[in-house]
């Protein structure tokens, strides 16, 4: 699949290695994924070096949120309260989409809709949407897809 624009980003076909990350199951309602987002990046001592990522399962309102954070080879296992987890690896296609905040988290969810809406023959749903925060200016989209 060629990489191609859309109004706000670049879409890509990617392919992500499984990985292992501390994770916090939410309610998948904005509201509570906003409250929980501070509480768990407070929960580590430090963010740098971390790459942050969330999981939506199922629908919006319904399903489940996956606040996840990398493992940092300094992060002491055995004291950590947060689970540990996977990423599901395999095909994605990433909307990478880039700006300033508060603008950038509310191109989110249309980010999504337009890889939903033009490739809605390939979504693969037995795995999560993923919400990659590559940096303060950069979300990475991902939507899994079946090749």
């Amino acid at each position: 699949m060629k990489s191609y624009e859309s109004k706000i980003g670049k879409v890509s076909l990617v392919l992500m290695e499984e990985i292992d990350v501390f994770s916090k199951d939410v309610i998948n309602q904005l509201t509570v994924i906003k409250e929980e987002w501070v509480r768990f990046e407070n929960s580590f001592t430090s963010l740098k070096g971390r790459k942050l990522m969330g999981l939506a399962y199922g629908e919006p309102g319904n399903g489940i949120y996956r606040l996840c954070s990398t493992i940092l080879p300094s992060d002491p296992i055995g004291e950590v309260t947060h689970e540990v987890k996977k990423v599901p690896g395999g095909y994605y296609l990433r909307h990478r989409i880039t700006g300033t905040l508060p603008q950038l988290y509310d191109n989110i969810g249309t980010a999504f809709q337009l890889v939903f809406d033009n490739h809605i023959e390939i979504i693969d749903w037995e795995r999560p949407t993923i919400e990659y925060y590559k940096s303060k200016v950069v979300i990475d989209c991902l939507v899994p897809v079946k090749l």
